[in-house]
């Protein structure tokens, strides 16, 4: 066989606990690397710069958070608030803390955007082919 097309496939989410923060797992999909950069591209904005006179293309981060959430993080399960607190300042009831925080697009964004080990961990599992082996 000299055509790698027929070898590639594509591959489904899988569920990938966070070690260290039982019972957190996060379903995450894979990214080939030519689908991530028309990503990064679709998210940049060209803008003048003042200094240089220049056009210059500048990442949307916003945009490309939002795009990444909606391709890389599928769902999320087990993410209780005494997890939570591991990966940003949260306040709750006394007794609460089993209490999970339920997966939405908004929150996965939110947790991203302010959780510097959470965005760390997703860009590490998803671009570690061994995440997505079975």
């Amino acid at each position: 066989m000299n055509n790698l097309d027929e070898l590639m496939v594509n591959i489904d989410s899988v569920w990938v606990p966070f070690e260290g923060q039982s019972p957190f797992e996060v379903q995450l999909s894979y990214i080939p690397r030519t689908e991530m950069t028309k990503l990064v591209e679709s998210c940049q904005e060209t803008k003048m710069s003042r200094s240089t006179r220049q056009m210059e293309k500048t990442l949307n981060s916003e945009k490309f958070l939002s795009k990444f959430v909606d391709r890389a993080i599928v769902s999320w399960k087990g993410l209780e608030l005494q997890v939570l607190e591991n990966f940003i300042p949260i306040r709750y009831e006394e007794g609460k803390e089993k209490e999970e925080l339920k997966f939405s697009r908004e929150n996965a964004i939110k947790l991203l955007k302010e959780s510097q080990l959470f965005d760390d961990w997703v860009n590490e599992k998803i671009s570690d082919i061994d995440t997505f082996r079975q």
